[in-house]
């Protein structure tokens, strides 16, 4: 089961932040993050499990000069030897400059139809792309884009495809063979990362005599990401890149990341990663304050100049918000296929309930009502434990001669008489249990003081 996510809605989220953290963090701090050798354990063990069945053959070579093989080796095909014929047209001068120059390969490129959930990259170039995550390709009786985006939707990882004319030789070229007749061949190629001009570098190669070139070059990006168990439908942020800010009591959320270079694109690795640490914390939780668990993984692709690094994942505590491209020593560093899973199996909780790190704060950040508030939080602290116990005797001795007709005896105030400070009103709408605790978090150290008082009355008759 595929999804695939409104970009429009993604314009709303992301395209008006601005870039409060450094892009390059998540790499900064990778290595750093103890909690991360549960998620790369969990990495590691699906790459190596994971059967990826690719074409053996490269989809072209990126040789600037003639190869000529050793055919003494008699592993290579013989010279001569005919090859697989392509189903594409082909010029009636056999020439290399004819077959670039040839108008039914560039009309076919302007003339195909981007598929459903994919995107246009570029259009009918003369070359072909180098990009991250060979996944191999197939060979087409048509130029059918359609097709093609098919074709990668069933193969784990494909995250891009590249649809293309290529001239190859009809006959295996050799010393007695070094330009043979040609074929067009359609292929399609597919990757696990993103195509764009930058990495469209594949011109063709010389192969004995016979040039080998490309033409009527599309390439496209599926807009689509795989649905994960335990996890919200994915949100995709194309080119945006999540930011892990503190929580609603300052906390950090960021729990850390990781970035593999050799593997195609798929989130189901860090979904796996993300399950384990929020699993791994709840079997070890803190001293003190909620567990935190992984409540969302940003997972997308590092772009250094335009060129893939590797994928990144990032895992956040805590809600998040949205950062973009920067540049850094010259660098011009981006993201793509960027996609956002929240975990949907566990809600997760601020080390501090928002609210009342909301009503801390109101009361420290003023000091008419943390005033008005002295009496209240001393009514609502009563079972603070205290830090510190002192002990003293005190003895009074007292001559006292009253009228008892005219004595009166004055209460001392309660604590709950404090009570009638009253709620201020910016905190009157809080519920009555988050006002105890907001005064906890500004309360000081409480100094319990036990007094043993002795007083001795004499010189009244009538005591």
């Amino acid at each position: 089961m595929k999804y695939s996510p409104t970009i429009g809605a993604l314009a709303a989220l992301c395209v008006t932040q601005e870039l409060p953290c450094d892009i390059m963090t998540p790499l900064a701090h990778a290595e750093s993050v103890n909690s991360l050798r549960i998620m790369e354990m969990f990495i590691i063990r699906s790459l190596l499990t994971r059967g990826v069945i690719v074409d053996a053959a490269d989809p072209l070579p990126t040789a600037t000069h003639a190869i000529v093989p050793n055919e003494k080796r008699g592993i290579l095909k013989r010279a001569c030897q005919a090859q697989t014929l392509g189903s594409g047209p082909s010029p009636d001068v056999d020439t290399a400059a004819a077959f670039l120059s040839f108008p039914a390969f560039s009309e076919a490129a302007e003339a195909a139809a981007t598929p459903v959930g994919c995107a246009l990259n570029y259009r009918s170039l003369n070359a072909s792309s180098n990009a991250y995550g060979y996944l191999g390709f197939t060979l087409l009786e048509s130029y059918d884009t359609q097709s093609c985006a098919t074709k990668c939707a069933d193969i784990n990882g494909c995250r891009s495809f590249n649809i293309f004319f290529e001239r190859d030789p009809a006959f295996q070229p050799g010393e007695s063979c070094p330009d043979p007749q040609s074929t067009t061949l359609i292929k399609c190629v597919f990757w696990g990362g993103p195509i764009s001009v930058d990495n469209a570098k594949n011109t063709g190669f010389c192969y004995y005599d016979l040039d080998v070139v490309i033409a009527g070059s599309n390439a496209y990006d599926s807009l689509t990401a795989l649905f994960e168990d335990g996890y919200a439908m994915p949100t995709s942020l194309g080119t945006a890149q999540l930011n892990a800010p503190s929580d609603c009591g300052g906390f950090d959320t960021y729990m850390g990341s990781k970035m593999f270079t050799n593997s195609p694109f798929d989130p189901s690795l860090y979904a796996a990663a993300c399950t384990a640490q929020s699993e791994y914390n709840l079997a070890h939780p803190p001293a003190t304050g909620p567990v935190q668990t992984c409540q969302f993984f940003n997972t997308y692709l590092l772009l250094k100049n335009g060129l893939p690094e590797g994928q990144v994942c990032s895992i956040v505590g805590f809600r998040s918000s949205c950062a973009s491209d920067q540049w850094r020593d010259g660098d011009h560093y981006s993201v793509a296929y960027s996609f956002i899973y929240a975990n949907s199996t566990n809600p997760g909780s601020p080390r501090i309930p928002c609210p009342v790190a909301t009503a801390t704060s109101l009361i420290a950040a003023s000091s008419v009502l943390c005033n008005h508030t002295v009496a209240l939080c001393w009514v609502t602290l009563p079972l603070l434990s205290p830090q510190l116990s002192l002990t003293s005797t005190i003895t009074t001795t007292l001559r006292i001669t009253t009228d008892p007709s005219s004595a009166t005896i004055a209460a001392l105030p309660q604590r709950r008489d404090a009570a009638t400070a009253g709620v201020p009103p910016a905190l009157q709408t809080f519920d009555s249990d988050v006002i105890p605790s907001a005064c906890s978090l500004q309360a000081t150290p409480v100094t319990e003081i036990h007094l043993t008082h002795s007083i001795t009355i004499f010189g009244s008759p009538y005591m």
